[in-house]
């Protein structure tokens, strides 16, 4: 697929279920079996867009409704950064609501980075205030995703770089001559790393883990730096993001750095101001 292709089939700008179909049928002999098996049984996800079916996504299909209802169509000016005609009194309301955690149970949000033991979701809300407070609001996907339902009004660029198309196509160009290589492991990374297939790596090593922490507690971190084999003399970086629970503190740090890392708080690049990130570089 091309980029715009690629975009469209997963929902990212606007294609026809039709022409979705169409791309998943150019894609159907790179799948494998079992792949080919639960797409085909599956054809009204692909319709919908890749994007869309997600547990995160059927939540806020839900919660956008009462949005609309609590803060009116002049919350949404924001967005062509009017900061002053919105309600400051309907937007405390929804802001009380959705900092507790029993509104995301009553609308069926089952995922434990949002309902489980520990999870702090006043991070959510007041991640949301600062960006109005700084007036970039209107930048942020996450706003764009919980309020409007997609990232299609976002100018290119403040997309992230998983839905830029310039960003993508120079990916695809670096594909093509073979200059990079992706490899797709359908496993758990701990267990890969800890996987008997797996070879000592002999080159630099950056493991970008997401928010991985909002399943795990932090001492998967430490099995994570543990089951990671590379040769001495080649550097080794990891970058781990928490967003409602699980953070590293003190005591996980004091942890890390036993195994010969250094972490960094490096929260003040996170565009979203929910989540605390933190680099972990071998000394």
């Amino acid at each position: 697929l091309d980029v715009e292709d690629y975009l469209g089939f997963i929902g990212a700008i606007e294609m026809s279920s039709d022409d979705r179909m169409i791309c998943y049928m150019k894609l159907q002999n790179k799948l494998e079996a079992s792949t080919n098996n639960y797409w085909n049984k599956h054809q009204r996800f692909i319709k919908k867009g890749l994007l869309n079916i997600g547990q995160y996504e059927q939540f806020l299909s839900k919660a956008r409704p009462l949005f609309k209802v609590f803060l009116g169509a002049s919350f949404l000016n924001i967005f062509n950064q009017d900061y002053n005609s919105y309600s400051k009194f309907r937007w405390k309301i929804v802001k009380y609501i959705f900092s507790k955690k029993i509104s995301y149970i009553l609308l069926s949000n089952k995922d434990p980075s949002f309902i489980g033991e520990g999870v702090d979701n006043t991070i959510v809300t007041n991640g949301f205030q600062e960006l109005i407070d700084k007036k970039e609001f209107h930048k942020s996907f996450m706003a764009h995703l919980v309020f409007l339902g997609s990232l299609k009004k976002m100018d290119i660029e403040f997309l992230p770089a998983s839905q830029n198309p310039k960003t993508l196509k120079k990916i695809q160009d670096r594909l093509r001559k073979k200059e990079i290589k992706i490899q797709f492991v359908n496993n758990d990374v701990l267990n890969f790393l800890e996987s008997n297939d797996f070879k000592i790596f002999n080159s630099k090593v950056f493991l970008s883990m997401s928010d991985i922490l909002s399943f795990h507690s932090t001492d998967y971190i430490l099995k994570c730096i543990n089951a990671l084999r590379i040769h001495k003399d080649y550097k080794c970086a990891f970058v781990f993001r928490s967003y409602l629970r699980n953070h590293i503190d003190a005591n996980i740090i004091a942890k890390i750095s036993t195994l010969g890392y250094e972490v960094k708080d490096i929260t003040n690049m996170d565009y979203t101001k929910m989540y605390k990130v933190h680099l972990l570089e071998r000394v």
